[in-house]
């Protein structure tokens, strides 16, 4: 699926709810599979990538919410340690997906997709529809 993916997750922490509103997200396409190499495959760990790799894979991933175009997957993920190089640490992650349904319209920040949207009805509908 091609999607429009923000992190909602630092470290240990969650973002800012400001942050991740203004966040422009990543675009790529979501994989969603089990490790074929389990024993047991009704208990084999789910995973989750990005393609083009441009964050780490979610580990253990599970969908958490899902309405319309939104889906919240969370997971375990590797990240960096500030201040601190090569070090590592897995971390509670939660991902926002949004399903693209238009390729040619650029990812946009959540904020400005309201923002679009606010305009959109304040003009009696007399601008291009946006799909969210």
């Amino acid at each position: 699926m091609l999607v429009d993916v923000i992190e909602l997750r630092q470290g240990n922490q969650a973002r800012d709810p400001a942050a991740v509103r203004a966040t422009v997200p990543v675009r790529g396409q979501v994989s969603i599979y089990r490790l074929l190499s389990h024993q047991h495959m009704e208990r084999a760990p789910v995973h989750a990538d990005i393609r083009p790799m441009v964050l780490e894979t979610l580990y253990a991933a599970r969908i958490e919410y899902w309405r319309g175009l939104n889906i919240v997957l969370a997971g375990r993920q590797r990240q960096q340690i500030p201040g601190r190089k090569r070090a590592e640490a897995v971390f509670e992650q939660r991902w926002w997906l949004r399903l693209v349904l238009d390729p040619s319209e650029p990812p946009i920040a959540p904020v400005n997709r309201r923002r679009q949207r606010t305009v959109h009805q304040a003009s009696g509908g007399l601008m291009a529809v946006d799909k969210s």
